[in-house]
């Protein structure tokens, strides 16, 4: 579980440095950022009900195959 949020958050950081280096975050951007949040909530909230544990790769098959949604 550690490695999982470890993963997530160093993505995170990467992204944002990423998409914050002109100085701004559009809106756009922003709105990415509360997608990866409310999945990631989600997946968290899911993965405690079935009581299994799963890696950072099985979030992203999560997140991008929007299960989701």
């Amino acid at each position: 579980m550690v490695n999982r949020d470890a993963y997530l958050m160093l993505a995170s950081v990467l992204v944002f440095y990423i998409l914050a280096f002109n100085g701004v975050i559009s809106r756009a951007e922003g709105i990415l950022f509360l997608l990866i949040y409310i999945s990631y909530t989600i997946f968290l909230i899911s993965s405690k009900k079935v009581r299994e544990t799963y890696n950072f790769d099985d979030f992203l098959d999560y997140f991008l195959k929007f299960k989701y949604l």
